[in-house]
């Protein structure tokens, strides 16, 4: 989504010690900027086929961000359009 240079703590600090993964107990003086993410909705939606190729890959993230209307076939998601 644009940022960039972003590390997660997967699993816990000892994992992150073994990985020799610098740590520190200071806390890092950051200037506030403004982060303006790149929303581009084809990027970020999956369609079908997608979803059943990733399904149960353990190296995929699949998000359903639905609304509970949308989910429930209430609604249509913003986009998109049911047959």
């Amino acid at each position: 989504m644009g940022a960039e240079n972003v590390k997660l703590l997967h699993k816990d600090m000892d994992a992150w010690r073994k990985a020799r993964i610098p740590l520190t107990a200071e806390a890092t003086a950051l200037q506030a900027v403004t982060f303006i993410p790149n929303t581009d909705k084809e990027e970020l939606m999956a369609g079908m086929g997608c979803i059943k190729k990733h399904q149960g890959d353990p190296h995929v993230v699949i998000v359903d961000n639905r609304t509970a209307e949308e989910y429930k076939g209430m609604k249509n998601s913003e986009g998109f359009s049911r047959p």
